[in-house]
């Protein structure tokens, strides 16, 4: 886990150092509230599939922040979880139905959304084949983006190398 600790920052808070394509490793299950907190060099983040939760403004004001991919794994997103990342123009998101995942809401028990001030225009989010309906009903996902694109069987997703649908990192 890449956790919030108990007093004090999170070891990648505001990591300006943290540039280009950030991969989270095999080993991580939880990537931890305000973890990599305006690291505003991130370009990418690929997100592995081992990881089920993201906390609350994880990677909140990740300005450079263009591209985005969640696993099938996740199940829980905190709220504002990518908050004013203002350049995110595509999530790849491979949660087969959006109501697998479960989404924070904030401490004074308000829902925000995981994207708040993140929309772009023209931006997308590419869902599994058979998944574009859901998340099109789901405001929680249909409010951020102007587009929600279905992706065929999966094997033109990013992290797909033997063109099985699955993510490989």
């Amino acid at each position: 886990a890449i956790p919030a600790p108990p007093t004090g920052p999170p070891p990648f808070y505001e990591c300006t150092g943290l540039t280009g394509k950030l991969t989270i490793p095999h080993l991580v299950k939880t990537i931890g509230s305000s973890a990599f907190w305006k690291c505003s060099g991130l370009t990418e983040v690929v997100i592995s599939d081992s990881v089920n939760s993201i906390g609350a403004g994880a990677f909140g004001y990740c300005s450079e922040l263009l591209t985005l991919t969640l696993p099938s794994s996740v199940t829980f997103i905190g709220d504002c979880a990518f908050e004013y990342c203002g350049k995110l123009k595509e999530v790849y998101c491979y949660v087969p139905d959006p109501s697998q995942i479960t989404i924070g809401v904030s401490s004074d028990n308000n829902y925000y959304g995981m994207f708040l001030q993140s929309h772009t225009y023209d931006n997308t989010l590419y869902v599994p084949q058979g998944a574009g309906e859901a998340y099109r009903a789901d405001g929680k996902w249909n409010n951020p983006f102007d587009n929600i694109v279905e992706m065929g069987d999966g094997s033109d997703m990013p992290g797909d190398v033997d063109g099985n649908g699955e993510l490989t990192i």
